[in-house]
């Protein structure tokens, strides 16, 4: 009998499994543009479904990567459930599919964190610390990360 109560009350404690998307996209709103910072890739998405899409071969990990939005929101991918992606052997991870991203929001960014965050994401630090600095605003800061391919 004791034995029964302890384990109902063990599988009672258990997490609760967090259900699958159904669907791509993204668990929380954004405000497009955004750009997407991993460790030396940046890159700006002007709506979800080109956020979304990817490919094996050069698309971002996502997973731990940074978003910051539009609004001045600041994220964190931390999960990705893939949909419609072929095996990479069959077309080498050159073929396109979608993925849903389960983001949590980690503040409302101030220029200063934004800025920061982007620099961490540069190839090279120095060469972007210039451009990165002169943005006056998210706005303009989202813009400068569309040809981060020149801080190099």
């Amino acid at each position: 009998m004791k034995l029964s109560v302890v384990l109902s009350l063990l599988t009672g404690c258990r997490p609760k499994s967090e259900a699958v998307p159904g669907h791509p996209g993204t668990s929380l709103p954004l405000l497009y543009p955004v750009v997407l910072v991993e460790r030396k890739r940046i890159q700006v998405s002007d709506d979800e479904l080109r956020f979304t899409t990817t490919t094996a071969a050069s698309g971002p990990a996502f997973f731990g990567a940074r978003v910051i939005d539009s609004a001045g929101g600041i994220f964190e991918i931390s999960n990705v459930t893939t949909f419609g992606q072929k095996s990479w052997i069959l077309d080498l991870g050159t073929g396109h599919y979608r993925v849903h991203l389960t983001i949590k929001a980690l503040a409302r960014a101030d220029l200063r964190r934004a800025k920061q965050i982007v620099l961490e994401g540069a190839d090279e630090p120095d060469k972007a610390r210039p451009v990165i600095e002169a943005q006056a605003n998210v706005a303009q800061l989202i813009e400068a990360c569309r040809t981060s391919w020149k801080w190099r």
